[in-house]
This record gives structure tokens, sequence and C-alpha cells, in this order.
């Protein structure tokens, strides 16, 4: 049996994101209207549906402030600056295509572009507002040489750069709208992360559908949950089943050589624990000091003599 408490909750939400992008006294059914190419008409803003905040009450840096909405992060903040740049670059991009190609592929990708980005940057700076977050206004040096590529390049040189360009440059934002809406804390976040997911994605399909991008070019998948490799300082080159950390610095540790010792490796762990907490060493087993490279903390002597004393002094 489902729980109905909620229900007005999700419905409560749904009309903020609706007020977001949704003009009181618009026609019925105006959120739905379409053009000829299929993509979703943009809507004018409701101005005054959400309370503004003071302008940079929304924190920064790494600070976390309280909101009506939950707490609002650095992530959050980082996202809604980032979609609102990718609009001040998108958008004009998709209203050159208009201009320069006669594709009707590439048209109707610019028309995605234009509405799309139209609707986005409304629901973005009315947010934005609302939080009291501080929106950039012009793109950024890559951005304003990606446009600037765009009008230098003709034909299918132009056609091919404009696909891919923004074609790579939906990959990235659609991966970190979906990094925000799984994580963030604030709900009106996570209502705009969701609505740019669905706008990008809308994006990348017909920029795909124009059968002009480089797949091999994008950046590959990686494997979900992989930590990155370890890396450290080695003093040796045999293999380790323990690395312990010793008091004096967190970057410093004791290992132990493994060599052809047979013992099951929890065993060969405990025991080299208990050498380590009695100061002993274990015939097979040196105890090695290592140390960070750089580190100006790191002043232990290094010859064996003096790692094996510094090991069984404790």
């Amino acid at each position: 049996m489902g729980d109905s408490t909620g229900k007005p909750r999700i419905r409560w939400l749904a009309a903020v994101v609706i007020s977001l992008v949704i003009p009181l006294g618009a026609p019925a059914g105006a959120e739905a209207q379409h053009d000829k190419t299929g993509a979703p008409a943009p809507a004018p803003a409701l101005t005054g549906s959400l309370p503004a905040a003071p302008l940079g009450s929304g924190g920064k840096g790494d600070e976390v402030v309280e909101t009506k909405w939950g707490p609002l992060g650095a992530g959050d903040r980082d996202f809604i600056s980032k979609v609102r740049l990718a609009g001040l670059w998108e958008l004009p991009a998709g209203q050159q295509a208009m201009q320069k190609s006669q594709n009707p592929k590439i048209l109707e990708a610019g028309q995605h572009l234009i509405d799309g980005h139209t609707a986005l940057d409304q629901m973005i700076r009315n947010g934005g507002q609302a939080l009291g977050v501080e929106l950039p206004n012009q793109p950024n040096s890559d951005q304003s040489g990606w446009l600037t590529e765009l009008t230098n390049s003709q034909g299918d040189d132009y056609e091919r750069t404009f696909v891919n360009r923004l074609r790579a440059a939906h990959g990235k934002v659609y991966g970190f709208a979906a990094q925000i809406r799984a994580g963030t804390k604030n709900e009106l976040v996570r209502a705009m992360a969701a609505q740019t997911m669905n706008t990008v994605f809308d994006h990348i399909t017909v920029l795909e559908k124009t059968g002009l991008v480089d797949f091999a070019a994008l950046p590959s998948a990686t494997v979900l949950g992989k930590s990155p490799p370890r890396t450290g300082h080695r003093l040796h080159e045999h293999r380790t089943v323990a690395t312990l950390l010793t008091a004096g610095h967190p970057h410093h540790g004791i290992q132990f050589d493994r060599h052809d010792d047979p013992t099951p490796r929890a065993r060969r762990d405990r025991r080299s624990r208990r050498a380590l907490a009695l100061g002993q060493t274990q015939e097979g087993h040196a105890p090695i000091l290592t140390g960070c490279p750089g580190c100006p903390r790191c002043r232990r002597p290094r010859d064996r003599a003096s790692l094996d004393r510094a090991a069984t002094d404790g």
C-alpha cells in the first residue's frame, strides 16, 4: 500500500518547477506548445513566482547555507553557474546555425538549441535569484573561442564543427547534471537538475540525428564505482601484504616484504601488526619505513640499519 504523505510535497515541488518557466495568465497548454520542428516552445518567465533572495546570500566557496528548499552547497552553486554559462554560448550557436546552414537536420538542431536554452536559461536565472546565487553574464574564454571558430568556418566544415562542439559540450553538462540530480540536498536544485537533464538529452538526440557526430572523438566511458589506481613512494620492489600507519606522520607507514611466505594474507597481516606493536622484526619480513617524497616532515633515515633500529625502537 503506497504512502500518500509525500503526494502533497511532490505536487508542491512540481508547481515550483512550473512556476520557474510558465507565466501567470499563460493560455492553457502553453507549456506543451511546439513549433514545426517538434522542439518545445520557450515559455516566458513568471516574474515574482519565487521570492528573490539577496544577491550573494546563497554562499560562496565551500560554504553551505540553509534555504527554504534545503541546504545549498558549493556543488549546487557550481551547477547553477555552469548551466547558465552553457546557455550563454549554446543559445547563440543555435541562432547562428539557423543563418549559416541550409541542412534541414542542422536547422532542426539549431531550433532545438534556441527553444531549449531559452526556457532553461530563464529557469536557471529565476532559480538562481530565488537562491541568492550570483550568475555569470558572459561566456568564458573557451566558449567565446568556440563561437569564433563557428563564425569563421563555412559549409561542411561549419556543420561538422557545430555538431561536434555542441555534442561534446552537452555530454559534459548531462553528466554533471546527473551527478547533481543524484546527490543534491536542495529540492529546488534537484528539480532544476532534472529539467536540465531532459533538455540536454533532447539536444544530444537531435545533434546525433544529423549523422555528423564523431563518436570516436568523445571521451570514453569509465567503469562506474571504480577507484583510481593507488600511487605511493616505495623504497623496495617486493610486493607487500600490509601498510601500517605510524603515529608520527599520516604519510608514513611500515611495509613488510612478502618474499615467499605461504601464510594466508589475513594471518600475515595480523602477524605484521603484532610485530609492529611489539617493535619486533620477523624472519623474512624486514620492516621498511616509507616516507612521502618532498614532505618537509619526512626527516627519518632511509638506510637499512637505521630503518631497522627505528622499527625496533618503536
